[in-house]
């Protein structure tokens, strides 16, 4: 069971996807993002639209692109809540940011973290947000 995934930058800089919470029928309806770095700590809870994408989907696309890509790959969570971005180097150096935002009219804030990830990771991070994502309809 997965419950907790962290992708950990240098100066143990992280982005985590924890405390999912799950319906009656397991569907994941909620999630909590949190990013950490240098005594800063956000978090925020995202609801997990049946309509859009979903963490899984974009590290499953990147997972696609064995050698790298050109450009800029990126997902938006739910109305900006959370904005996922990857660049790829071509030494296989993944810059991989994440944006937290609790939306444009006051009070509000926006977080944002961008990490190193070697692109051979990210085959397990894949994973990782598959079951995390699917996991009590895999039960």
């Amino acid at each position: 069971m997965t419950n907790l995934i962290e992708i950990i930058g240098e100066n143990n800089h992280r982005i985590s996807f924890q405390d999912p919470v799950y319906r009656e029928d397991g569907y994941l309806s909620f999630y909590t993002v949190e990013i950490a770095a240098f005594g800063l700590r956000a978090e925020l809870k995202i609801e997990n639209s049946a309509y859009g994408d979903d963490p899984s989907n974009f590290f499953e696309e990147l997972s696609e692109f064995r050698n790298g890509w050109e450009g800029v790959k990126d997902i938006q969570i739910g109305s900006g809540d959370l904005i996922m971005r990857a660049k790829c180097d071509l030494s296989g150096h993944i810059t991989l940011g994440a944006k937290l935002s609790t939306g444009y009219s006051p009070p509000s804030w926006d977080v944002e973290i961008m990490l190193q990830v070697e692109l051979g990771k990210i085959d397990a991070l894949s994973g990782k947000f598959n079951a995390f994502f699917r996991q009590a309809s895999n039960n």
